[in-house]
């Protein structure tokens, strides 16, 4: 008689892989099924504020922030704080109202957007928008300490961010280039500015989202968005809306505007799907975002292609390993700083979601932070003990230490085999003794059941105890 895989403690098994998937099914919901253009949780209030710079002249910006209720000068919304900050830049021309529904999404989401008035004539000056913009953030922080103040306490001065439209996106990688307060910039359609913020980009040290559209008929992705991309050293990304226009940036065309070819509507969608993840990963630690925007999850957005540039790499990409239940299996890779810096990661272990833990005990080798020279490789593996039989797939993310939100990632399709059912007929029985002797005889790699590397009197008594078993639970 036959005795079959699995038959022993299946009840239980079967509760434990039942949690397991409920779980799995409750992480990805928590990453995945939010539609991130939607609006978030908080009321939106606004301000108008008069900032002070370093030479003691003035300018008016209005910020957008999370409130108790929606309206003007409301109360800042207790739960939301301490909020991150984000500094926005107005294209050339424009006023900050025709950008008001991005900025109020970002505030329902639990975001302090501030944007600078200034500039707005038909002579503006690059050099003192980008200035502005970094001002902008300076006044947010000394108003986090001013007492009786309605930001006092409520502006997390170590998580912040800018963006800008066009002029704006220029001015940003030009306030980037010498602002180190920065943890994540999101220039959209950004116009090359004087001086020049394509000859800026590569003193940008933070991580960078550009979001172009290759139907923009003013600002040119190939003239202006891509060199600045390919100039920066920075953790980059190159998010380009198909069929999105210069104008479906704004909530309303302008004179002068470009045809719109993408319907306004979904390419405001997409730029707030964008924005929305994007700043979560980097301004709030939210990494349940991070397959999106770095790894292996679905698109953020279904008109969107992304280049993506994590300035790492973890070789080979795609791997296999087979292996037998019981046993501790060993994957190697290797990592590798792109960078043209010094930079340090931190080996992440997930199930296929990129969210979910490992289905099976897997530990990463090295276990803490290593540091690596620009260009330089390290040799790091993954060992997994493996339980029952079948398959799973494994996410390896090396993530950057510096910002713990940047990911380079490689996956493993591990195959897991019973040593009892050592022919892989579905059945425990004599056959299986004969194959496995005859394996075991010539020295044979399968013959390996306990992994240890050699072919001995241990992986006979592996093999008989589970075959005696009836197999593999």
């Amino acid at each position: 008689m036959q005795r079959h895989i699995g038959t022993r403690g299946g009840g239980e098994q079967s509760r434990m892989l039942l949690r397991t998937l409920i779980c799995i099914a409750v992480l990805s919901r928590a990453a995945f099924g939010t539609d991130w253009a939607l609006a978030g949780p908080y009321p939106v209030g606004t301000r108008s504020v008069t900032v002070t710079r370093a030479d003691s002249s003035t300018f008016t910006a209005q910020i957008f922030y999370p409130a108790s209720a929606a309206g003007s000068s409301q109360p800042f919304s207790a739960s939301a704080a301490p909020a991150p900050a984000i500094s926005f830049g107005h294209g050339f021309f424009q006023t900050v109202s025709r950008y008001q529904s991005t900025l109020s999404h970002l505030a329902s989401h639990g975001y302090i957007v501030i944007a600078s008035d200034s500039e707005s004539g038909l002579l503006p000056s690059h050099t003192r928008f980008a200035s502005d913009l970094s001002r902008c953030l300076t006044y947010l922080e000394q108003q986090n300490v001013a007492a009786g103040g309605f930001l006092n306490g409520n502006v997390n001065t170590a998580r912040l961010g800018m963006f800008g439209h066009s002029m704006g996106g220029g001015c940003t990688i030009l306030a980037a280039s010498s602002d180190p307060r920065l943890r994540a910039i999101a220039p959209m359609a950004p116009a090359d500015t004087n001086p020049s913020a394509i000859a800026a980009a590569p003193s940008v040290a933070a991580s960078a989202l550009l979001l172009v559209g290759d139907a923009d008929g003013i600002v040119a992705t190939a003239t202006n968005g891509q060199p600045m991309y390919a100039a920066m050293d920075a953790p980059r990304q190159l998010a380009n809306i198909r069929g999105g226009s210069h104008c479906g940036f704004l909530d309303a065309n302008t004179l002068g505007c470009d045809a719109i070819a993408l319907p306004r509507a979904d390419q405001l969608a997409a730029v707030r799907r964008h924005l929305t993840l994007w700043f979560n990963l980097y301004l709030k630690g939210d990494q349940s975002g991070w397959p999106q925007v770095w790894g292996p999850g679905p698109t953020i957005d279904a008109n969107t292609t992304v280049t993506r540039d994590a300035r790492a790499a973890i070789t080979p990409a795609t791997s296999s390993l087979r292996c037998y239940s019981g046993a501790t299996a060993e994957a190697a890779l290797s990592v590798q700083n792109t960078d043209e810096s010094v930079a340090s990661f931190e080996l992440r272990i997930n199930g296929n979601d990129g969210i979910a833990p490992s289905p099976w005990p897997a530990a990463a080798n090295p276990g803490e932070i290593f540091a690596l020279a620009p260009a330089a490789q390290r040799s790091v593996s993954i060992s997994v003990s493996p339980v029952g039989a079948g398959s799973q797939t494994l996410r390896v993310s090396a993530i950057n230490a510096a910002d713990n939100s940047t990911r380079a990632f490689a996956t493993i399709n591990i195959t897991v085999a019973c040593p009892a059912d050592f022919n892989e007929d579905g059945g425990v029985d004599g056959a299986d003794t004969e194959a496995f002797f005859t394996a075991w005889s010539s020295g044979a790699d399968s013959a390996d059941v306990n992994a240890d590397g050699g072919i001995d009197g241990a992986d006979v008594q592996q093999f008989f105890t589970l075959w005696e078993a009836g197999g593999c639970e």
